[in-house]
């Protein structure tokens, strides 16, 4: 599944996949995978990208880059 989140914040900061890439030190071909939904970023790779772009990583392992929020989570919160 496309993460047009993730387009969306690299097109905001003004970065091309190539200079995004370059900057995170991967190829332009992984970014591209990673922006399209074919591969998952390793937790290096995410956190760089997430550093250069100003978000949180977390936002790579949730659907959609949307943070889904579980039953048992917020009975945690709520304790």
């Amino acid at each position: 599944m496309k993460r047009k989140w993730l387009i969306k914040l690299r097109t905001e900061a003004g970065f091309t996949q190539k200079q995004l890439a370059e900057i995170v030190g991967i190829s332009h071909n992984y970014l591209c995978e990673i922006e399209l939904g074919y591969k998952n970023p390793s937790g290096q790779v995410a956190n760089r990208i997430a550093s250069v772009l100003l978000f949180d990583m977390a936002l790579f392992y949730t659907q959609n880059g949307r943070v889904k929020r579980t039953k048992n989570a917020a009975n945690r919160e709520a304790i």
